[in-house]
């Protein structure tokens, strides 16, 4: 249970329940439930909602049956892994600029995980002008690569700042990345800049901070970029700083208990202040500043609307399967909510020929491909060329890999730049430019 979802977590809970009725254990894995969502899982098994868990300690082991819990222990954790991080907060970008430049000059690695991949090219593009800075050295990292260059930067950043990586390799590299080296990618970085986000990802990403034993670095520092954590914050307190991520994160009442937390502690030392930081953030009862009202009820409203979706889409034991959505064969039931995301397959228009993007091996189409949000991109602009239609149309009739839902997109290159138009799902024309350094942009939308 890697992270709590309004929507996602009533299928987990219905799905729970009918594993408990059946006879089958369950074993919940998580770094970051608060005690009610615990409750809520612990009721899931037991079929009933009785008294919830009182340990507050951490790691913790909780073991119940269908009628009580049995056992709240706590778990010893490994020296290795227990140690303290402090966090400093920046209010300007000139400010982790000169962190970064301290980081690279005195010989370590740095990375800057952005909100949102717009805010990380944003970044990346800004340190490629800075004279300290080699830009074989800066490195950008994000969701938005065609599945062949994902996979070859990802094994290059596992080369420069994995866990074999040596003092040559990594010394005054600066990675811009976004929360794409979050999790999976063992990953390990001298210093680490994040931009605001809920404290269980601020967490997340400090693990790959000193994550591997390399001598004496000091205590861990995490730069969190962010707002000032005023005591009459507005409702756009985070927005007017994040414009793009408030989509990414629009509950910014959790964000700016975060960033309140981290002032006032100065950082955390794991594991004894985990539940700390967690329950003040999620959990707490406390007073609402007046200007966060306003998207704190609309958070809340739109909470309860994905819990209902959820609850819809789930099966209810007490009624067997008749009971709930009378799904047919054209029904899709989403395992998660979010912006309906489409797969999109790069190819290159040259001399009259189609062809993947990546035009070799088995799986050529497979690794020219990603998936992005499909509000930007809806579909190809009309394509005049009659022999680009014919080819488009024969790569369809004669490749089963495509679905009506995928959308090819033919580059042309034009003055070194590989361009495609696209429209959105308004009908408004976009730029579609791919490159291997940057991945996909699409120039225009709104």
């Amino acid at each position: 249970v890697h992270a709590y979802h309004a929507y996602t977590s009533e299928p987990l809970k219905r799905l729970i329940r009918f594993h408990a009725a059946l006879g089958g254990s369950v074993i919940l894995l998580s770094a970051t439930l608060t005690r009610k969502q615990r409750t809520d899982f612990i009721a899931a098994f037991q079929g009933v909602t009785q008294a919830g868990p009182k340990s507050v300690e951490y790691p913790l082991l909780t073991q119940v049956n269908t009628g009580e819990i049995l056992v709240e222990q706590s778990v010893p954790t490994r020296s290795s892994v227990a140690r303290k991080v402090t966090v400093h907060q920046h209010r300007d970008e000139e400010a982790v600029c000169d962190e970064i430049r301290a980081a690279v000059e005195a010989g370590q690695c740095v990375c800057w995980i952005r909100n949102t991949v717009f805010d990380a090219r944003e970044a990346w593009r800004m340190l490629q002008d800075a004279d300290w800075l080699d830009s074989d050295r800066l490195h950008l990292f994000h969701s938005r690569y065609a599945l062949a260059d994902r996979l070859r930067i990802e094994q290059d950043m596992l080369e420069r700042f994995g866990k074999a990586s040596t003092p040559e390799q990594r010394s005054g590299r600066v990675l811009i990345a976004t929360q794409v080296v979050e999790q999976s990618l063992d990953l390990d970085f001298d210093r680490m800049i994040a931009d605001l986000a809920p404290i269980d990802l601020l967490i997340q990403r400090a693990g790959r901070l000193h994550r591997h034993q390399r001598g004496d670095r000091g205590t861990p520092v995490l730069d969190v970029y962010a707002p000032e954590p005023t005591d009459e914050p507005q409702a756009d307190w985070y927005k007017a700083w994040f414009p793009k991520a408030h989509y990414v994160y629009p509950d910014t009442l959790v964000l700016w208990r975060t960033t309140r937390l981290l002032a006032e502690q100065g950082g955390w030392r794991m594991p004894d202040d985990a539940r700390d930081l967690l329950e003040p953030v999620y959990d707490a009862d406390g007073l609402i500043p007046v200007g966060l009202a306003d998207n704190a009820q609309e958070v809340d409203g739109d909470t309860y609307a994905k819990q209902d979706a959820g609850k819809f889409a789930s099966l209810r034991l007490e009624g067997g399967y008749r009971s709930g959505p009378l799904w047919d064969e054209e029904a899709r039931v989403a395992t998660r909510l979010g912006d309906e995301s489409r797969a999109i397959y790069l190819a290159r228009w040259q001399e009259g020929q189609l062809t993947a993007w990546v035009d070799e091996g088995h799986y050529r189409w497979d690794l020219s491909s990603l998936r992005i949000n499909a509000k930007p991109l809806q579909e190809l602009a009309p394509v005049d060329d009659p022999a680009l239609q014919q080819a488009l149309a024969d790569l369809r009739d004669n490749e089963k890999l495509f679905d009506e839902g995928s959308l090819i997109v033919p580059f042309v290159v034009e003055e070194g730049t590989w361009r495609a138009i696209g429209m959105t799902e308004k009908g408004q024309q976009v730029a579609i430019e791919y490159d291997t350094d940057t991945g996909l942009e699409i120039r225009g939308a709104t």
